[in-house]
């Protein structure tokens, strides 16, 4: 709830804690409010108090993380207004962020922006973000806006890279913005181990993981996390999304620290000694039918079972060939190529969905994700109902066993797309919105995604949305 924000938020800036009286002067609710909400949160194990003299004085809990996070939003047009209120929305709850994650429409002139709104924080304050095809937050899933988070916590460290040329050598763009980022982080794991962490938790845990955003445009996803693996390896949990630039397919851009690059990849390293968790989630089913790879490179098939590709496919589908290729486009057109995507098993069991896009007279078709020859391919399919329902059942699941108190969002355009056809892209938002009310969340639409699965493979995405959850909660000796 919005009150038990304000309180925590006014607390996290107490060195002693505070009256009841004292926190509902701060915020601007009754007493009699205040109190009811500070014994829930009590109850919960948020806050506790203790007595001097007759008053109570209350506090947040040890073992905390004590973080201060808003999120704001505008669909202002004009960059140095954009700026100002966006500068100064996120100053009236955190003077001195750590980070900023921002994402942009590319309504606005992305360098005019940030030359004006870095100068509203101190180099202390890191900037990243990227463009996108549209915004999530709690004001809604929207296009031509900004939205941004503001984080501040000494137990969340950020070191950012950046990885330039990538269209040229995505390998060496990944590993270089990997190396930067790694030198650039600095954290303290001794402010947790004081608060009961063992060594054992040390080993068990993850205690990093990367945000990384690359310019999708370039189709060198794949080849960037293999630059990536290289400084990380394969066990540093890595979410991401590809920018885009409201489906114009121009120009998309990256942000960091005021600058704004293209044709690059930006990694946010985090180091961090609070509970984290995460789900990633499609909707897509496999159906009975498959075929095998013969002949492909990269992001292109040439041969299913070694038949033109689109022969294979349209018959899948149960199309006419000669009518696939008319339509061409097949990733936007009439939601063929949202509704039917190929996937591939990996040897854990894991389905890696591959989105079609543009069918050929000479019966290629290219795909938005790598698709490698001599595997077997599965034709799945989604409605509208088993979309909705896998985000549903992904995000009760986390709710029953964790306790976000942030959460990042990176979502598939074709899923969007998808909903889209079917008018139910507000149903998949109330449904977030619901199981998210109280928790400061961001997000945007992405040309595909990174992401990891449970069985720690990292790998580029279609159509999926990822969700990346971080808690107040710091790892103690608890943790199993």
């Amino acid at each position: 709830m919005d009150i038990e924000k304000d309180i925590l938020n006014y607390l996290r800036r107490l060195n002693f804690g505070a009256s009841s009286t004292e926190i509902s002067k701060n915020i601007g609710k009754s007493r009699i409010t205040v109190a009811k909400h500070l014994e829930v949160m009590r109850a919960r194990g948020l806050i506790d108090f203790k007595r001097i003299g007759m008053a109570k004085l209350w506090y947040i809990r040890s073992g905390r993380a004590n973080i201060q996070s808003t999120v704001v939003y505008s669909d202002l047009r004009e960059e140095k207004k954009l700026a100002e209120k966006l500068g100064r929305d996120i100053k009236k709850e955190i003077e001195e962020p750590g980070f900023i994650l921002i994402f942009s429409s590319t309504h606005i002139d992305p360098k005019k922006f940030f030359r004006y709104f870095r100068k509203k924080f101190t180099e202390k304050t890191k900037i990243i973000g990227c463009s996108t095809c549209g915004e999530i937050s709690k004001h809604g899933m929207t296009e031509n806006t900004v939205v941004a988070m503001a984080i501040k916590s000494d137990h969340i460290s950020v070191g950012v890279g950046i990885g330039k040329n990538l269209k040229e050598d995505g390998v060496k763009a990944g590993r270089v913005a990997a190396e930067m980022a790694l030198n650039d982080l600095e954290h303290d794991f001794s402010k947790t181990i004081s608060h009961g962490t063992t060594v054992g938790d040390i080993l068990r845990l993850n205690l990093f993981f990367a945000f990384v955003f690359p310019d999708s445009l370039s189709e060198q996803e794949e080849n960037a996390l293999k630059g990536i693996f290289e400084v990380f390896g394969t066990r540093c949990p890595i979410l991401g999304g590809g920018s885009g630039d409201n489906l114009r397919y121009k120009e998309t851009y990256q942000f960091y620290n005021g600058e704004v690059y293209t044709d690059s990849i930006l990694i946010a390293l985090f180091a961090l000694d609070c509970k984290t968790d995460s789900i990633s989630v499609h909707g897509w089913y496999p159906t009975e039918k498959s075929a095998f790879v013969t002949k492909a490179e990269g992001r292109t098939v040439y041969e299913l079972d070694h038949k033109r590709a689109t022969e294979v496919y349209a018959s899948m589908i149960g199309m006419d060939e000669q009518e696939l290729i008319k339509r061409k486009n097949i990733a936007v057109v009439d939601n063929i190529g949202s509704k039917y995507v190929l996937s591939i098993s990996d040897i854990h069991g894991n389905r890696w969905l591959k989105h079609p896009n543009k069918a050929y007279k000479d019966g290629r078709i290219t795909f938005f994700a790598d698709v490698p020859e001599k595997v077997v391919v599965s034709l799945n399919e989604a409605t509208p109902e088993s979309v909705l329902k896998s985000t549903e059942c992904a995000l009760k699941k986390i709710r029953k066993r964790f306790k976000p108190r942030i959460c990042i969002i990176f979502y598939a355009i074709g899923r969007r797309k998808f909903l889209e056809g079917y008018n139910a892209c507000d149903e998949e938002f109330k449904i977030i919105k619901k199981y998210l009310k109280d928790v400061d969340f961001i997000g945007f639409y992405a040309f595909g995604q990174q992401g990891f699965t449970s069985t720690g493979v990292t790998g580029h995405r279609n159509q999926t949305v990822n969700f990346f959850f971080i808690s107040d909660e710091l790892l103690t000796k608890e943790i199993p």
